[in-house]
């Protein structure tokens, strides 16, 4: 189930998560926009504002196949097929994953990097945080 707002509404200052159904959505910028965004989209947002700090062959070599799971309000979680990509993006890659992170919610998020065989560990939440809008 996607939620849009459809009519205009003042700004809100606030950008937060808001998990439902199983898909990570971030309340942000003007109410009138499409207010809500997957873990995937904040992903490519992120991928997007670390080519000013990679090269384009860092980017296509450790992160091709790094797919974000969830959105979480301070944790980001990633998947990553092989183990030693994963060593080698939470060893160099993490704080410029944090840094664009920032740059798009002007917070800090802690980054969990899973690999083969942890994914099905991963927990799938089950509950709907309280979102204040005031």
């Amino acid at each position: 189930m996607e939620i849009f707002l459809e009519k205009q509404a003042p700004s809100i200052a606030i950008k937060r998560n808001f998990w439902y159904n199983g898909l990570d959505y971030i309340i942000h910028g003007e109410m009138s926009e499409r207010v809500m965004n997957s873990a995937p989209e904040i992903w490519k947002k992120v991928l997007s504002l670390m080519e000013g700090d990679l090269t384009s062959t860092t980017l296509s070599t450790w992160f091709d196949d790094a797919e974000a799971l969830s959105l979480e309000a301070d944790r980001l979680v990633l998947y990553t097929p092989t183990g030693f990509k994963r060593d080698i993006i939470v060893s160099r890659y993490v704080p410029h994953i944090q840094k664009a992170l920032r740059e798009l919610f002007s917070a800090d998020f802690e980054i969990t990097v899973l690999a083969e065989g942890e994914r099905a560990f991963f927990p799938a939440r089950r509950t709907i945080p309280l979102i204040s809008l005031s």
